[in-house]
């Protein structure tokens, strides 16, 4: 078959199915005029926290298991109690000063990553944008695959082959077109020299967004340790300087809403928050699980089919807002092109496997099967080897015997 399907699981409806609560959460922040970073950045802090909560289910479950384990060993050691103690205490002695260090190690990535996440907050706190959606959304991805890849590379080793190259091109064609039709529907609109501040600055968040992502993947690859783990220690950490910052805005009455945090409290109905926070969560898991259980090139798919949504949902939206309104000739674009994009997308992931051209001689599958083959020859040769052996001795004894 020219296409087919590659290794197929069903945690990949997991960034399929959870861009969603990205887009649902910008409309709850809209529909409520939720337009402060700050308050945004520590609802995403917060959110991280609530992951605690997730990984002591997670470790009540196992402690059981862990449990009947030792005692296993235990009974198996009981032969010799004394020679067992004193290796065991040496064993642990060993163990422990390896913790201390891979402790250490952990604590200074986790932290860099929280600074990495608050610089993110502080730079949308500080240089505010104008830029408008319909132009954000077609600029932030071309940024995302070309640092995520490169990212990747440095940080990873991803390899790039044929199919991933190739699915780059036309990735960043479609994006390039969606880009240059928004310049000419709405350069009536636009001041040049804001557009190029506003790009330099999702240019720059979307470099830390991406060192996040990559870094964050290093780090679940290095150490065994729970994402929910990972996720508390990022949110606890960055959600303490980011209270101080909160009361010292709100005694100091600043008057600038972008700044404020705990102002907006009072300005926003309970459950809105709760919304707000409820999708946050829901985001947040299936951003990180997509990167953890696959790869940050995979996040490329989650923001495809976001952006995928963002056009669906903007058909429903913005009535009495023509400035954030897609043109005509935009849509039929969207629908001819954003299919096109996801598919690739697909490709690019090996979800879908072009086999043509030699597009999937290096797939994670081909390569796989071809490495069977390997082994598979490699026994067949031996035993033959063994044979032809086994028959030189037998016929060396009977020369011998006469």
């Amino acid at each position: 078959m020219l296409i087919e399907f590659g290794h197929l699981e069903k945690k990949l409806l997991i960034p399929i199915l959870f861009p969603i609560f990205l887009k649902l959460r910008r409309l709850n922040r809209e529909k409520n005029d939720i337009k402060s970073y700050a308050f945004q950045g520590f609802n995403d802090l917060l959110s991280l926290t609530i992951f605690g909560f997730f990984y002591l289910i997670l470790k009540c479950k196992t402690k059981s298991e862990k449990g009947e384990i030792i005692e296993t060993q235990k009974e198996k050691n009981s032969t010799n109690p004394r020679e067992t103690a004193n290796i065991q205490l040496e064993m642990q002695n060993i163990i422990n000063q390896r913790d201390k260090k891979q402790k250490r190690q952990q604590f200074l990535f986790v932290f860099i990553i929280s600074i990495l996440q608050l610089t993110v907050i502080m730079i949308k706190i500080v240089w505010k944008v104008n830029m408008k959606r319909i132009l954000k959304l077609n600029i932030i991805p071309m940024f995302q695959v070309i640092l995520l890849i490169i990212f990747s590379i440095f940080f990873l080793g991803l390899k790039m082959h044929s199919h991933q190259i190739l699915s780059v091109v036309i990735i960043s064609i479609c994006l390039i077109i969606f880009f240059i039709e928004s310049l000419i529907y709405y350069k009536e609109k636009i001041v040049t020299i804001n557009l190029i501040i506003d790009i330099i600055n999702h240019l720059f968040c979307q470099i830390f967004y991406c060192l996040i992502d990559v870094l964050g993947k290093k780090y679940l690859n290095k150490y065994i340790e729970s994402p929910y783990l990972f996720l508390f220690k990022i949110g606890i950490i960055g959600l303490i300087p980011m209270t101080i910052y909160g009361i010292v805005i709100h005694y100091t009455n600043f008057d600038d809403i972008n700044w404020q945090i705990f102002q907006i409290y009072s300005k926003t109905h309970f459950y809105v928050y709760i919304i707000d926070l409820f999708f946050s969560l829901l985001y947040k898991i299936g951003a990180w699980l997509t990167i953890y259980y696959f790869s940050p090139c995979h996040y490329i798919i989650f923001n495809a089919i976001s952006d995928f949504f963002e056009v669906i949902l903007s058909q429903f939206e913005n009535e009495n807002n023509n400035d954030e309104k897609y043109h005509p000739t935009q849509k039929i674009t969207f629908l001819v092109l954003y299919p096109i994009l996801i598919f690739i997308v697909l490709v690019f992931n090996e979800i879908i496997v072009l086999n043509c051209c030699g597009l999937n001689y290096n797939t994670k599958d081909e390569i796989t099967s071809r490495g069977e083959k390997d082994i598979h020859l490699n026994v067949f040769e031996e035993d033959n080897s063994n044979e032809i052996n086994d028959e030189k001795t037998g016929r060396n004894y009977i020369l011998f015997d006469q």
